[in-house]
């Protein structure tokens, strides 16, 4: 049973179904939902909806005096801070505590599921997340906050039961598609689960925890590889970061440009380390060709092609992690960048600079958003070099000094040939292409193994659920 991804859907109802739902489109009445249905249906265990296992059901709101760049104050929760299992505070955003005090009805305490009903995509929409800790925090308005009551029912086994296929098809059936995928609270309360005995409850979080606490290790290790290979590709340039400091007042002389943010003392100090370092600098567009091949897929109206958009790229290991598939004459007018195996994805929008990729061979001769620049570099070696000083601090906040716009800032694709880069000598060269490739497949390795535990766990627990491995 699959997460629905791929277009058109077509296929035949009968008229006795449409009478027993409320809702009569297509992608709700899909054959993979009534047949989750079914089986539900047939489930050893009495179904009950998230609302008859709830204290209370309630989604947040954003202040109107909200400010995003606040860093004191309550923690105030946003999707990107909903993974699938976990909370991530990487990213914080704060409200005052006045703001706080008006919104009890969407404070959030321990044992507390958080559910994203709003996003860009599939993948956004629908991930739930317990909140293990004791925190003071509020959420926005594209997250529903579920306190379940104090009874048979643990929270635990909730949240596994609902990171499950079943559980995620559960939720992406009553998501609509409009400018964004969204869900409304009323159908999020009559979401159906089984409700086991607290044995097999228990049971159920045995496994799932036991599979999260196996991928935390393998997180755990891939941060180490990242900072062991971040160490041994500044040594080998003889560069060092700068200190890190705040400073919102400072003082500059006007030169290039007007901005003060250009003039941020940050950007001043990251370029005089890397003017310090050992080799000489030259402009990305003097050792990489920027390529301009384009495609429109609209003139093969028939064909599926990926696409590949900055949010498909997991901005924290560089990789490509998902993609949409569209037809030729469906797809959006920013799908235009043709791409090949080994090219270089550079993201030219702010707040998505980090989501640097190469391409795959699974993507070669596929479509990407020009919201990216396409690098080409033919030798390998200078590619994996290029490719992993792009996601340096050395090359960001080049790019970020760059930055233009206000409402979407975005970087020119003139400003980006212009980078400064260290032309290492070609010893050099192959001797960081050889470690970023070995510790690319070791990083690789743990997160598929990451992965496939959680998968294995999430089927042993839909076998409980059907009443298939009590």
């Amino acid at each position: 049973m699959e997460i629905l991804t791929e277009k058109p859907l077509c296929f035949e109802i009968e008229k006795g179904i449409l009478n027993k739902h409320d809702r009569l489109d297509a992608h709700y009445l899909h054959p993979v939902y009534l047949e989750l249905e079914e089986k539900l249906a047939k489930s050893p265990f009495e179904l009950k909806t998230l609302a008859d296992i709830s204290e209370s059901i309630s989604c947040g709101s954003t202040p109107k005096d909200y400010d995003p760049f606040a860093n004191k104050g309550v923690l105030f929760l946003k999707t990107v801070n909903v993974q699938d299992g976990w909370l991530d505070l990487k990213e914080k955003y704060y409200i005052s505590e006045k703001c706080h005090s008006k919104r009890k009805i969407s404070e959030v305490r321990k044992n507390d599921l958080l559910m994203t009903i709003i996003g860009a995509n599939e993948e956004i929409v629908g991930r739930v997340a317990l909140v293990r800790e004791n925190i003071i925090a509020n959420i926005n308005q594209n997250i529903v906050r579920i306190r379940i009551k104090k009874t048979q029912v643990l929270p635990k086994y909730v949240e596994a039961f609902l990171s499950t296929k079943i559980g995620r098809n559960l939720i992406l059936r009553i998501s609509r598609t409009a400018t964004r995928v969204n869900m409304n609270i009323k159908e999020v309360k009559a979401i159906r689960i089984p409700i086991p005995s607290k044995k097999i409850q228990e049971k159920i979080i045995q496994i799932m925890e036991g599979a999260r606490a196996k991928r935390r290790q393998n997180l755990k290790e891939v941060a180490r590889l990242k900072k062991e290979f971040d160490n041994f590709f500044l040594k080998e340039l003889g560069l060092a970061y700068p200190e890190e400091k705040e400073e919102n007042v400072f003082i500059t002389k006007l030169d290039e440009r007007l901005d003060p943010y250009y003039y941020h003392p940050r950007f001043i100090r990251i370029m005089n380390s890397l003017k310090a370092g050992k080799f000489e600098l030259k402009k990305l567009k003097e050792i990489i060709e920027f390529s301009n091949e384009q495609i429109d897929p609209k003139r093969e109206p028939n064909r599926v092609f990926k696409y590949i958009q900055i949010q498909n790229v997991d901005e924290e290991n560089h990789k490509i992690s998902s993609y949409t598939h569209v037809l030729g004459k469906e797809a959006p007018g920013r799908a235009k960048m043709l791409v090949r195996e080994g090219d270089i994805l550079l993201p030219v929008l702010g707040g998505s600079l980090k989501s640097v990729a190469i391409v795959s061979k699974e993507f070669d001769r596929e479509v990407a958003t020009n919201g990216f620049a396409v690098l080409r570099v033919k030798d390998e070696n200078l590619r994996y070099f290029v490719f992993y000083y792009l996601t340096t601090k050395f090359a960001q906040l080049q790019i970020e000094r760059n930055l233009t716009g206000a409402i979407m800032p975005s970087v020119s694709k003139s400003e980006l040939r212009k980078i400064l880069i260290p032309m290492p000598d070609l010893e050099t060269q192959k001797r960081i292409a050889k470690k970023v490739q070995e510790v690319e497949n070791k990083i690789t390795k743990l997160l598929i193994e990451a992965e496939e535990v959680i998968n294995i766990a999430k089927e042993k627990v839909e076998k409980i659920i059907l009443g298939e491995d009590v």
